[in-house]
């Protein structure tokens, strides 16, 4: 392209963005509340190198009630552009308050650190050393979920635990080595590393959830509907919470109780550890008799505990088949949508 025909396509640009913005400015005349259009017209003003501007539309867009992070990173752009450096680094901090692995954040703070006036040469190095701990973490994650996939869980655990050692407050690391428990079988472990996140965060509702589940399976009738009322009564997800609360109404009817008292392999489950052996106890038993359907469904939920979703699906759908008016079909039935939704939860 040649010199002219670049300044020519510059100033179709320009003319093009200042009808943009006037047509833009004349909406918000008709609707100031509209906190996309403001969005907009800061990205416009933006682009003409107008960043007092920007910076007062993207405000504004935030006064409204845009959720912040979808213009935070815009913020830190132009408060950078005008050298305010201070108001950029603190909308990064407060991001890393919430996400402390959200990798645009740390790496964009040794850089805004060593622009201010009195450049925060310590805070930099700090932050510095965060990236270069993050990318460790991130690398020995995508190593652990692949041993995940070829199901070397033993391999898996072992990575989970030296993230743990590079950052103890790596919240998922400790959702992850619970989860390979339950896969694995072994519930009590997996019970442990739940009750440990939750002591890292009392906000933790996905390992409430997973303990409410764990202890209703295993008789622990009081202290599962405890930590389902936490989830209930607080989780901001709504999968979550409708899976509370349908385990919890189950617990609260003489279903649960009469059941309990049904399953020829109760005495398994009340140990706490019995998974793979109850498993195989279920299994015999519908081999003599498929029409069991209370047996199908304690071998749906263990098939569910252990990742084994399919599985778990086929003895449920089994159970409604045969007994569609029983309050465990009902149960099955009110999480299944929300059910789904978990497996994603848990990534």
């Amino acid at each position: 392209m040649t010199r002219d025909n670049e300044e020519k396509t510059s100033k179709n640009q320009e003319r093009l963005n200042d009808r943009l913005i006037s047509i833009y400015e004349k909406a918000l005349q008709r609707d100031p509340n509209d906190k996309l259009i403001y969005i907009d017209l800061g990205n416009l003003y933006e682009e003409k190198g107008l960043s007092k501007k920007a910076i007062e539309l993207y405000e504004k867009a935030i006064k409204l009630g845009t959720d912040e992070s979808l213009i935070n990173h815009l913020l830190v752009r132009v408060y950078e552009e005008e050298g305010a450096y201070e108001k950029a680094i603190v909308i990064y901090e407060k991001i890393l308050n919430k996400d402390p692995y959200n990798i645009i954040a740390t790496e964009g703070l040794p850089r805004l650190y060593l622009k201010l006036k009195n450049p925060a040469l310590d805070q930099a190095k700090d932050m510095i050393e965060r990236v270069r701990a993050i990318n460790l973490v991130n690398d020995l994650r995508q190593m652990a979920e692949e041993k995940e996939r070829q199901s070397l869980y033993d391999s898996a655990v072992e990575i989970y635990r030296q993230i743990i050692k590079i950052d103890p407050d790596y919240l998922l690391a400790y959702h992850r080595i619970a989860k390979v428990y339950r896969f694995k079988g072994d519930t009590t472990k997996a019970i442990r590393f739940y009750e440990i996140a939750i002591k890292l965060n009392k906000e933790d509702y996905l390992s409430y959830l997973w303990l409410g589940i764990l202890d209703a399976l295993f008789l622990n009738k009081g202290k599962a509907m405890e930590r389902l009322e936490k989830v209930i009564n607080n989780s901001p997800n709504k999968d979550i919470k409708n899976i509370a609360f349908s385990v919890y109404n189950y617990l609260k009817s003489e279903a649960y109780v009469k059941g309990n008292q049904e399953d020829q392999v109760v005495s398994l489950r009340t140990k706490g550890q019995g998974i793979e052996k109850s498993l195989y106890k279920y299994k015999e038993i519908l081999r003599s008799n498929k029409d069991t359907w209370l047996t199908h469904f304690y071998l749906g939920t263990c098939y569910f505990i252990k990742g084994l979703y399919n599985k778990a699906e086929i003895e449920f759908k089994i159970l409604q088949k045969i007994n569609p008016q029983s309050e465990e079909a009902r149960l099955i039935s009110s999480i299944k949508n929300s059910a789904n939704d978990l497996t994603i939860l848990e990534e």
